[in-house]
């Protein structure tokens, strides 16, 4: 499909669909479920009406949930009110309680309102090797290769000086590497590894901003020397009343990894990533998350990468395609709780 020529994608959600008019009928359960999960809302945006949507989007949000690894008893609460919106939708809008269309009532619908009862409570932990590129002792990440010895240019050295508090100087070269694997066993790439497969272009990440304010508190306690902008953006609730905690909103932002490095600073080394950030992210009315353009460059510690997802260019607009069903919207932290 045309559509899907400039996109990227996490390794992990496949190769990009076959036309489903052509090949539905050869569609295995995984390219289903990434059809539905990934591309179905974004693609069908302009050619269903508004109420069709939204009772799909109701059906999309179980599928989702019944992916987790672990299913928790709020899920499964979840996945059946989820699924029986759906139904009462399904057989309200297509149904229409009209004998004619009856044949369109399948068994398999009304099997959807039982999908919550089969879930097991846990899932097996999966183990990965310890072919480690570099790491050390206070990251849980490991850097992986291509490796080469690089010198920053000039907009990359105002970029670290930036993050740098101490106006002192430092070293401007190090180690560069082509891949991460986080603490949680995700390979994630970047654009230094160029790769003619787009189905292993997985180098579009989310940051969780309040992971930054965080990583500062805790450093800065042991003279950790360095600082992250990106944090401010994290609002405090209670800014305006000096009496009271901390309470940070957690926030989501997103972009694209160019490259890692490894910076030695007055005798620390420090894993870095340089991110390319996404702009202005907007939520439309079925919770689909999209930017317009992109925005300014940065380094921020690896530390702070949540995960992988996905980008789909649509025409002016570029959609978010994230398989996680944790959002940290509309969360909070109270920062007292750490000190």
């Amino acid at each position: 499909m045309k559509i899907f020529q400039n996109t990227c994608f996490n390794i992990d959600f496949g190769r990009p669909p076959r036309n489903i008019i052509k090949h539905r009928d050869g569609y295995k359960a995984e390219e289903w479920a990434n059809w539905i999960t990934l591309y179905s809302l974004p693609l069908l945006q302009n050619h269903l009406p508004i109420q069709f949507l939204n009772g799909w989007s109701k059906y999309v949000q179980a599928v989702k949930l019944c992916q987790k690894c672990v299913i928790s008893n709020i899920d499964k609460i979840e996945i059946r009110k989820l699924f029986l919106e759906f139904y009462k939708h399904y057989e309200r809008h297509y149904y229409k309680r009209e004998e004619a269309r009856l044949s369109t009532m399948k068994i398999c619908l009304h099997y959807l309102l039982h999908v919550a009862d089969i879930f097991p409570q846990q899932a097996t932990k999966k183990k990965y090797g310890i072919n480690i590129v570099f790491t050390n002792e206070d990251y849980q990440e490991e850097l992986y290769f291509l490796c080469i010895h690089y010198t920053l240019n000039q907009t990359e050295i105002k970029k670290l000086k930036h993050i740098i508090k101490q106006l002192m100087k430092f070293s401007t070269s190090g180690l560069r590497y082509a891949r991460l694997r986080t603490k949680d066993g995700i390979l994630i790439g970047s654009r230094t590894k160029k790769r003619k497969d787009i189905a292993r272009t997985n180098y579009t990440v989310a940051i969780g901003a309040i992971l930054l304010v965080l990583l500062f508190l805790l450093r800065s306690q042991s003279n950790f020397r360095i600082r992250y902008s990106k944090a401010q953006m994290a609002i405090d609730i209670n800014s305006a009343y000096s009496n009271q905690p901390s309470i940070f909103r957690i926030q989501e932002f997103y972009g694209y990894i160019e490259y890692y490095f490894v910076h030695e600073f007055e005798g620390k080394q420090y894993m870095l990533a340089y991110i390319q950030w996404a702009g202005k992210i907007f939520e439309d009315n079925l919770g689909l998350q999209f930017f317009k353009n992109i925005s300014n460059t940065e380094f921020i510690d690896i530390s702070v990468i949540d995960r992988c997802v996905g980008f789909l260019p649509i025409g002016s607009i570029t959609y978010i395609i994230d398989k996680n069903v944790d959002s940290l919207n509309n969360s909070e932290l109270d920062i007292s709780d750490i000190e």
